[in-house]
C-alpha cells in the first residue's frame, strides 16, 4: 500500500522528521528541598543571633554584623548547592537567609527609633 500523501513515513527514511529530544534536569527543584533550605537558612541564622547574643554579648549592631558574616557563608553554601547538588535546597537557603536578613534589618531600624 503507497501513501503518497507523506503522513504514513518510513521510519528508515531520512528525511522523515525525528522526534525532537527531551531534556531532563538532573537535579529538579522539588517543594520539599525548598522548605528544608527555609528551614536550615531560618535555623542557621537563629543559631548565630543566639551565639552572638549570649554567647559573645554583641550589641544590636554587632548582631547585624554577625547576621551579615553567618549569612556570606550560607549563601556561599547555596551557591554550592546548586552547582553541584540540590538546587530546590541552594533556592529555599537564600530564601531563608534574605528572610533572616530582612528581619536584622528590621531591628536594626527599629532599635535606631
Amino acid at each position: 500500500m503507497d501513501d503518497s500523501s507523506g503522513l504514513w513515513a518510513d521510519p528508515h527514511d531520512a528525511h522523515a522528521p525525528r522526534p525532537r529530544p527531551t531534556y531532563r534536569e538532573p537535579h529538579p527543584v522539588t517543594v520539599h528541598a525548598a522548605v528544608a533550605g527555609v528551614a536550615f537558612g531560618v535555623l542557621w541564622l537563629l543559631g548565630w543571633a543566639l551565639v552572638a547574643a549570649d554567647v559573645i554579648g554583641l550589641s544590636v549592631a554587632g548582631q547585624a554584623i554577625a547576621q551579615a558574616l553567618a549569612g556570606v557563608v550560607a549563601w556561599a553554601c547555596a551557591v554550592l548547592l546548586a552547582c553541584r547538588g540540590d538546587r530546590g535546597a541552594a533556592v529555599g537557603v537564600a530564601l531563608g537567609i534574605t528572610f533572616g536578613w530582612a528581619l536584622t534589618g528590621l531591628a536594626l531600624v527599629a532599635q535606631s527609633w
